[in-house]
């Protein structure tokens, strides 16, 4: 709520992702994660993940990630449609990061975040398929949330809230027996 200590650190953040624009290189990685799609997801991971990920060359973690997150992103639908969060630029009245993204986001509440959900999804999955690079994927799914900050969409809460629920819809994937076995030939 406004006045609040949550929301003076949401604001502080906000002012945090409005200077990291400043960062080439980190500004241009924000705006190419805005692509959340699967096959922009692999794109992003395929590094840390250390080999290419794509429905081509690795369907059966294609597979997995598409069904997966899928699942994943369905709990933030209630949320989202409760909650209706302003967003960050609409609330300062100011331009985003992503202005192509303004007009399809101006109705859509800010939380929990899509994206930050994904990514935190996507490295987790990845970490069970590959641990050894646990900590590049964390590091790729963590940067993907506050890309969400730097574009000016998501407030830090939001961002925060979404790694929590990523990570409790992926735990409830291990309770599906069709997923367990997609891990299996995933990691195959």
């Amino acid at each position: 709520t406004e006045g609040s200590a949550a929301f003076e650190y949401d604001k502080a953040r906000y002012e945090w992702g409005k200077q990291m624009r400043n960062n080439k290189e980190r500004a241009e990685a924000a705006i190419r994660q805005v692509d959340n799609s699967i096959p922009g997801l692999c794109a992003e991971f395929s590094k840390p993940f250390g080999m290419t990920l794509s429905e081509k060359e690795t369907p059966q973690i294609y597979r997995l990630l598409r069904d997966a997150v899928t699942n994943c992103v369905k709990t933030a639908i209630e949320p989202k449609k409760h909650y209706e969060r302003i967003r960050p630029f609409r609330y300062y009245n100011e331009d985003s990061l992503t202005p192509f993204q303004q007009e399809h986001l101006h109705d859509n509440g800010s939380y929990p975040s899509g994206h930050t959900l994904r990514g935190w999804c996507v490295a987790l999955l990845l970490i069970e398929i590959n641990p050894k690079a646990q900590d590049e994927l964390l590091k790729m799914g963590y940067m993907m949330g506050d890309s969400r900050l730097i574009c000016g969409v998501h407030w830090q809460s939001d961002v925060t809230a979404s790694r929590l629920q990523a990570s409790a819809a992926y735990a409830r994937l291990h309770t599906s027996p069709r997923f367990c076995k997609q891990v299996k030939r995933a990691r195959r």
